[in-house]
């Protein structure tokens, strides 16, 4: 695998777009379409592509970085149904947060997790995400909010939570 960050430009929206968690997921997030506007039109967003060499595979954007709490938001984190189940998600998001450590300083990241979604909330507590007990109302949709304490290494930027995870799962 080679997997590589890009952002959303002129030439790769419309893959993006295109873009679609099963069937059974989709009651729980927002179409990339309308968060590919989102992230265009409310300014404190950014859409990026998830690629494997030139093979678009997964969609997110992120943003909402507050200087006071050290923290920044994944609003949206998705595989597309053909390419889930092969290892994406977790071999990506490291990658992200390696991505974002790059333009942002951050302690903790935070999501929000639709409270029906259980699979969803079992990969985010994989991660090392916690829920705070707060629940995230404003956008479409209702979610629990998640909060992962993000330790950076300094000379690799490197997630080493993720890694010590990754590292223990491909034992198996």
């Amino acid at each position: 695998m080679s997997l590589m960050i890009k952002e959303v430009t002129e030439m790769n929206w419309r893959a993006a777009a295109a873009l679609q968690v099963t069937e059974a997921q989709r009651p729980y997030m927002e179409s990339n379409a309308f968060s590919l506007a989102e992230s265009k039109y409310e300014y404190n967003a950014t859409s990026v592509c998830l690629y494997d060499g030139v093979m678009l595979v997964g969609y997110a954007m992120y943003g909402w970085y507050c200087e006071e709490s050290d923290s920044l938001w994944i609003e949206r984190f998705m595989i597309d149904a053909q390419f889930q189940g092969r290892g994406y998600g977790s071999q990506f998001f490291p990658l992200l947060l390696d991505y974002l450590h790059q333009r942002f300083h951050y302690e903790k990241v935070m999501i929000s997790i639709h409270p029906e979604d259980l699979n969803g909330q079992r990969f985010a507590q994989l991660l090392g995400f916690k829920a705070t007990g707060e629940t995230d109302d404003v956008g479409t949709f209702t979610g629990q909010v998640m909060e992962l304490e993000v330790k950076h290494n300094k000379e690799h930027h490197t997630w080493q939570p993720l890694r010590l995870l990754l590292g223990s799962l491909r034992s198996r």
